[in-house]
C-alpha cells in the first residue's frame, strides 16, 4: 500500500481559501477584457466595409475610364458581393433616392433604362441582436453630370441601436462618417 506524502501530519494540498482567491482573479480579470475583447472584434468587422467599398471604388474608376461617368448601376458596372450573403454585415451601395439618368451612355448602351432601377445596393444580413441593415441613409450618391460620387456601408456591428458609417468618394478618400460601437 502507497502512503501519502504528509507535512505535519496533513495531507498537502490547496486550500479551500487558496482556490477562491484564485477564482476571483480570474472572475476580475474576464470582466476587465470582456468589454475590452468585444471592442476588437467590432473594430475587425469594420475590415468588410472597406474591402467592399475598395471594390466599388475600382469599379467606379473602371467605368468612369469606359464611359467617362460614374454611376449607381452596380450589375453594369461589375460590381458584385458574391454569394457569401450570409456573412455580410454591411449593406453597401448608393442612396435608393439616388438613380442614374437615363441619358446615361449605360442605359444607352444596354438599350434599356434597367439602371434606374436596377440594384443599386447590396443588402447586409447579417446584425447584432437581429437588427441588419437594408438602406443607405447616408449622402451616398453620384452628381448629376456623372463626374463624382459618394458610395456609402452601413451596418450594425456592436450594438443594435448604434449604426455604424463609411463613405468613399471618387478620390479614394475613404470616412468613417459614424461609429457603431
Amino acid at each position: 500500500m502507497k502512503r501519502l506524502f504528509r507535512i505535519k501530519g496533513s495531507i498537502s494540498g490547496f486550500t479551500l481559501v487558496e482556490l477562491m482567491v484564485v477564482v476571483a482573479i480570474i472572475g476580475i480579470l474576464s470582466a476587465v477584457a470582456i468589454p475590452n475583447f468585444k471592442k476588437y472584434q467590432a473594430k475587425s468587422k469594420t475590415s468588410e466595409a472597406k474591402i467592399n467599398l475598395a471594390g466599388l471604388y475600382m469599379a467606379e474608376v473602371s467605368s468612369y475610364t469606359d464611359y467617362d461617368t460614374y454611376a449607381t448601376c452596380l450589375p453594369y458596372l461589375g460590381f458584385s458581393l458574391g454569394t457569401n450573403g450570409k456573412s455580410r454585415y454591411y449593406t453597401v451601395g448608393f442612396n435608393g433616392s439616388q438613380a442614374v439618368p437615363a441619358s446615361s451612355p449605360l442605359n444607352s448602351e444596354t438599350g434599356d433604362n434597367q439602371c434606374n432601377t436596377s440594384v443599386f445596393k447590396f443588402d447586409a444580413e447579417r446584425g447584432i441582436g437581429g437588427a441588419k441593415t437594408s438602406s443607405i441613409t447616408g449622402n451616398s450618391k453620384v452628381d448629376s453630370n456623372g463626374q463624382t460620387f459618394i458610395a456609402g456601408a452601413e451596418g450594425y456591428i456592436d450594438d443594435p441601436s448604434k449604426i455604424d458609417e463609411w463613405t468613399i468618394d471618387e478620390n479614394k478618400t475613404l470616412k468613417h462618417d459614424q461609429m457603431g460601437y
